[in-house]
């Protein structure tokens, strides 16, 4: 029995292409889920910011300061109720 070199080198690319594949499917899921953990900082991030600039809000509105201290004050509640409802 003889060996088809032609037939070892088909099956051996259709091998290659398959391990190919997979392996680009596998890259994707391992990229996505680094994506995942990098959104995960940002959001942290960014609530962290909004408590903040939420709080130095509210402090010049008590000690008087009115306009565009008002404005941005109730433009932050309303987007964090319309943020945490959705």
């Amino acid at each position: 029995m003889m060996l088809d070199i032609e037939a070892v080198v088909k099956w051996l690319g259709a091998f290659a292409t398959i391990g190919g594949v997979i392996v680009g499917i596998v890259k994707f899921f391992q990229k996505l889920s680094r994506m995942d953990l990098k959104l995960d900082t940002i959001m942290t991030e960014q609530r962290h910011i909004a408590k903040g600039t939420l709080a130095a809000l509210e402090g010049l509105k008590e000690q008087g300061c009115n306009g565009p201290v008002t404005e941005s004050l109730a433009e932050l509640k309303d987007h964090i109720f319309d943020q945490a409802h959705k």
